[in-house]
């Protein structure tokens, strides 16, 4: 039997009673979600992206200008005075275009028999997608719900072993509130990613990688060939014409 589908909330500061729906005991928010799937890691290709506007895909002809893109993107979502939230999505994605770099001989190798159909480039899309402002359900009692059993993180992401919530720590000592936080998180099992401020504004790629899960790295793993983002199902890369 399939495990059920889980809808993360994501791109707003808080979720209110009103903002939940419940239709046949499952619920829905009238805010933007990530529908993820257990043992599915969601990735940048997954499909379902919504953007505002179509992307201009005529002006994104390289693999770097579509991930630039989509930087820009996931940034905005952070909100426009989350400073730290949207380094973070611009380190990640500087992190995701090094792994494809530093693994450019074995990911060239794996798109052989493909001939040209793909670039090594492409791979990059495989990368786990980052859900800025994501309220994750972790509750403090079993028998809570929407919006009282969600937590918010400042950057979700799903892995195949489940949610990863992202902590931007700013100093060294952590009050109660975000002992609460922790502790609701880890009853839940939800893993943690610290991240310092200063590895965002100071370091540089190998110490944000550091700071990442082993399971963020060759997010090309379990994937036969490389599929694009921007489109609405998991379909073949779509690229301009």
């Amino acid at each position: 039997m399939n495990a059920p589908s889980v809808v993360i909330p994501f791109n707003a500061d808080g979720v209110t009673a009103a903002q939940v729906s419940w239709t046949r005991g499952s619920v829905s928010y009238r805010l933007p979600c990530a529908l993820v799937t257990p043992g599915r890691a969601l990735r940048l290709n997954s499909g379902s992206l919504e953007f505002g506007e179509p992307p201009p895909l005529r002006d994104l002809p390289a693999v770097a200008d579509q991930l630039a893109f989509l930087s820009r993107h996931f940034q905005r979502d952070c909100g426009i005075w989350a400073k730290y939230a949207r380094l973070f999505v611009e380190r990640y994605f500087d992190f995701v275009a090094q792994e494809v770099t530093d693994h450019r001989a074995e990911l060239s190798g794996r798109l052989a028999r493909f001939g040209t159909l793909y670039e090594v480039d492409h791979w990059a899309f495989s990368a786990l997608r980052p859900l800025p402002r994501a309220h994750l359900t972790a509750p403090e009692a079993p028998e809570a719900s929407p919006p009282q059993s969600l937590v918010r993180a400042d950057i979700a992401f799903w892995t195949a072993e489940g949610a990863v919530a992202v902590e931007l720590i700013g100093g060294t000592t952590r009050g109660k509130r975000e002992a609460a936080w922790h502790a609701r998180l880890d009853d839940a099992g939800i893993r943690v990613i610290a991240m310092p401020h200063d590895i965002l504004t100071r370091g540089g790629i190998a110490d944000f990688a550091a700071c990442l899960p082993e399971d963020f790295r060759a997010f090309w793993r379990g994937e036969t060939f490389p599929s694009g983002p921007f489109r609405a199902d998991a379909g073949p890369l779509l690229l301009p014409d």
